[in-house]
């Protein structure tokens, strides 16, 4: 419901704008991240590393996290040895196929043991590779849900992150802007918290006309990447364009 009166409300800013300029619109403006992420737990085990706070920036392969995973190496080299001995037993047995000194039916038992024995220690192999979580891209700490020597249940949440370097910008137009505003276009955003006033780019417009308040979404990128701009922040954006008589 607020976002119906946000609409509506854009329409009417616009109307009355166009009555003391022909030729400069504006619109509000809210900044957000284009990707953020809240990592869960892939394992149950008790954390042994967590070297970022809230806030903290870190780069693409820093580790996030790490956890105490005795048990689970110990499970692998357990898989890992019973498929070893599964493998020694198949080739013993081929050996002795190959004199007609056992059975078909042996042989292939000996084979699906292997391959039981061998999808075991993958398995482990890659839970194991849970035990330490890197960042999937740049960014920052957003929230730490859980601390240092917890134990978090698998599918817990860890932390949130975002990538706060790749920020767009949402818009609210009214519908009939359409007539002259493009993809490229080049429009100015003054942003309320910091006051700054930066050049932005119109990235992509949205499918579909919202048809009650005659609206379309409308999203944009920074020119350049802004210093002191976080994502919730808002502003105003002004767009120069044609004199619109209906």
């Amino acid at each position: 419901m607020h976002r119906y009166f946000l609409r509506l409300g854009v329409v009417w800013a616009a109307m009355a704008l166009q009555a003391a300029s022909a030729e400069t619109y504006t619109t509000a403006a809210i900044i957000r991240v284009e990707q953020q992420t809240e990592l869960s737990a892939p394992l149950t085990a008790q954390i042994i590393d967590m070297p970022l706070r809230v806030g903290d920036r870190f780069a693409q392969g820093d580790l996030l996290l790490g956890f105490d995973c005795t048990r689970y190496l110990a499970n692998l080299a357990e898989a890992e040895a019973t498929a070893n001995g599964a493998r020694a037993r198949h080739a013993i047995n081929a050996k002795l196929d190959r004199y007609n000194a056992i059975g078909k039916g042996e042989l292939q038992v000996s084979q699906a043991d292997v391959d039981a024995a061998t999808a075991r220690a993958d398995s482990m192999a890659n839970v194991v590779k849970d035990c330490q979580i890197f960042a999937p891209y740049d960014g920052r700490v957003v929230a730490t849900p859980t601390s240092l020597f917890a134990t978090p249940e698998t599918g817990a949440p860890l932390l949130q992150i975002l990538q706060d370097k790749a920020l767009v910008i949402d818009l609210i137009a009214p519908s009939i802007w359409l007539r002259w505003l493009k993809p490229g276009q080049s429009v100015q955003l003054s942003v309320r918290e910091t006051g700054q006033v930066l050049p932005i780019t119109i990235d992509r417009i949205g499918p579909a006309v919202d048809p009650v308040s005659q609206t379309i979404d409308v999203f944009a990128v920074f020119d350049a990447p802004p210093e002191q701009v976080l994502p919730g922040m808002s502003g105003t954006v002004a767009i120069e364009g044609p004199a619109l008589n209906d």
